[in-house]
């Protein structure tokens, strides 16, 4: 009834645990079927798919990004509803049971349904305080919604047919991809998102600095797309909020890298675009921002002196 498709690409250290953690979702209501599709690894990914034997469906494929990793394994499901794991992350007991019980009552179905995830470092340890708990409501997710800000991780409950419909994830773009792709569905489709924890989002070691800069670049690429689709209907006033919301980001990002000075221009840029916080769904963080303002320019400041 539901294939989880598993994209991999040099996670062999992560993999194993991915796959266990869907392999454990399947009940006789609710089979599932695991598609690892390894594109074009060089480490250990082929050797950890081959010790699950039949139980999985492994599918290799020379290196050509996330994207056409995650439309092949789309193509290569033996069921149209299907649910995007990332290779580093892991399903929670019951996700797909979860998920697919929610999708059987919505009236008309939904194209995407979204559920809340926690965070794990690299050796599986959650990161986030306790998550408030779980009310089981499911609220509808707009695409102007999505434009203004990412609402969700990855890992979602999708119907295949819709998603390779509209051309399945954009291969050009080096990340962003899937917000891109949820952008593109809730324009036409209804996307939910249900308030109840599925998933463990594992954050681990990478270049932050080089991470930083492509995941901006990504989110420019999808937010300018947006931009250019008059069917959203969006105003200038959506459009200042969603690049408000990327430069606040984007200087979290260089924050965390240590890009002090990049950090201080993409925040004075998000104030510059939205000074106040906006209000309800859409709003920014007022004080943060400003006192983020004043302590980058701080340390700039110190920075310069030093170096005189």
């Amino acid at each position: 009834m539901v294939s989880v498709v598993i994209p991999a690409y040099n996670y062999a250290r992560y993999l194993h645990e991915a796959i266990g953690s869907a392999l454990g979702q399947g009940s006789p209501d609710c089979p599932v079927e695991i598609v690892v599709l390894d594109d074009g690894s060089t480490d250990d990914t082929p050797a950890v798919a081959a010790a699950f034997g039949s139980a999985i469906r492994y599918q290799r494929q020379e290196n050509a990004g996330l994207s056409a990793a995650r439309n092949a394994g789309m193509r290569a499901a033996s069921h149209d509803l299907v649910i995007f794991l990332d290779a580093d992350d892991r399903l929670l007991p019951g996700a797909v049971g979860t998920l697919v019980e929610v999708w059987q009552k919505a009236d008309p179905p939904f194209a995407v349904l979204a559920s809340r995830n926690v965070e794990m470092d690299a050796e599986g340890r959650q990161l986030d305080s306790p998550p408030p708990p779980d009310t089981g409501g499911i609220s509808r997710v707009s695409a102007r919604d999505l434009v203004i800000r990412n609402r969700f991780a990855t890992t979602v409950l999708a119907d295949r047919r819709i998603l390779l419909g509209l051309g399945g994830f954009d291969e050009s773009l080096p990340a962003s991809e899937d917000r891109d792709m949820w952008i593109r569905v809730a324009a036409s489709h209804p996307v939910a998102l249900l308030d109840r924890v599925t998933l463990a989002v594992r954050k681990h070691g990478a270049n932050m600095s080089k991470a930083a800069t492509r995941q901006s670049l990504a989110i420019d690429r999808v937010l300018a797309k947006a931009f250019a689709d008059p069917a959203l209907g969006l105003s200038s006033r959506d459009r200042r909020l969603a690049r408000a919301v990327r430069h606040y980001q984007s200087a979290l990002m260089r924050t965390n890298a240590g890009e002090t000075g990049a950090a201080l221009a993409e925040m004075a840029t998000s104030l510059a675009l939205v000074p106040f916080g906006g209000a309800g769904d859409d709003a920014l963080p007022l004080v943060p921002r400003y006192r983020g303002l004043a302590s980058l320019a701080l340390k700039c400041l110190r920075q310069w002196r030093r170096n005189k």
